[in-house]
């Protein structure tokens, strides 16, 4: 049977993206999937937040379901503002990271393959120039090795240092900035 490779990630941009986080307020999450749903660590990430009082936005790309939009900002009332944005073409997800200051690829681990895998969004982030949340997979371990101090990896619900990760970075923009650096130096 003839293999046909699919590649699922996208061509290192024609310019390098400014490593200055783009805005001056509220730290700003991005993730991107068909479906916004459970099980891929936002719940994690809004509970973090909540625990971290900081302000931050996270802006979710897909189809999502009210409810479950409205189950996240429950979980962090007050500090996690919550933007749904609609899918889009695969051909301009690098461009669309590129607003925001981190890029959240989390996996709970009960699917092996989840357990496993490098996905394609924490290969687009750093594309986009972002820094990278990343859960502690066997897949993204060695990802998160890479990318050094671009990258802030937890334990799937370990929120204290999901937490603590998010804070430094939304009160240090210079330590966020060098993280952004990092991310988009490894991509080479």
């Amino acid at each position: 049977i003839p293999v046909l490779p699919i590649h699922n990630t996208f061509p290192l941009p024609a310019e390098a993206p400014d490593p200055e986080p783009p805005g001056n307020g509220a730290l700003r999450l991005y993730w991107f999937s068909q479906t916004i749903g459970s099980g891929r660590g936002l719940e994690d990430v809004a509970r973090a937040i909540a625990l971290a009082g900081i302000p931050a936005e996270l802006h979710l790309r897909g189809s999502a379901r009210p409810e479950y939009v409205a189950a996240l900002h429950r979980l962090a009332p007050g500090k996690l503002a919550i933007y749904a944005h609609p899918p889009a073409p695969p051909d301009r997800m690098v461009e669309l990271t590129r607003p925001y200051d981190v890029g959240l690829s989390g996996e709970e681990g009960r699917v092996l393959n989840h357990k496993l895998c490098l996905g394609n969004k924490a290969l687009t982030y750093i594309l986009g120039g972002l820094a990278v949340v990343l859960t502690d997979t066997l897949g993204h371990r060695p990802f998160a090795a890479d990318l050094g101090e671009g990258a802030l990896c937890y334990r799937s619900g370990d929120i204290a240092s999901l937490a603590d990760g998010l804070r430094r970075w939304a009160t240090d923009r210079g330590l966020l900035r060098r993280a952004r650096q990092a991310a988009w130096n490894a991509e080479g």
